[in-house]
């Protein structure tokens, strides 16, 4: 059972690392519209597939944080990708103990 184990745990760790890696393309490509997310080529497509595995995570925080009192301050900064980044440690954490405690 500890192989199972081992083997849950693991694949969790790797889709916490591929998510966040992602969350960090998708910010860097924000920064870099021409290239990224208002490029039509490959790169644009890229883009549109990274935003496509993130917005599940990033969409329901943005959404909270549009409700919160941080967004009635006049603020050009996106804190969801923070957030998430967070968000997506503290699920893994969760798992993981759940998992092993089992």
């Amino acid at each position: 059972m500890a192989g199972v184990q081992s083997l849950i745990v693991n694949a969790v760790y790797v889709f916490s690392s591929v998510m966040k890696i992602l969350l960090i393309a998708r910010v860097l490509l924000s920064w870099l519209p021409s290239l990224g997310f208002g490029g039509g080529g490959v790169l644009g497509r890229i883009s549109g597939v990274i935003v496509t595995l993130t917005e599940p995570i990033q969409g329901p925080i943005r959404a909270m944080l549009d409700k919160s009192p941080i967004k009635g301050v006049n603020t050009v900064v996106d804190f969801s990708p923070i957030l998430s980044l967070f968000v997506i440690d503290a699920i893994a954490l969760i798992i993981t103990r759940i998992i092993t405690v089992l």
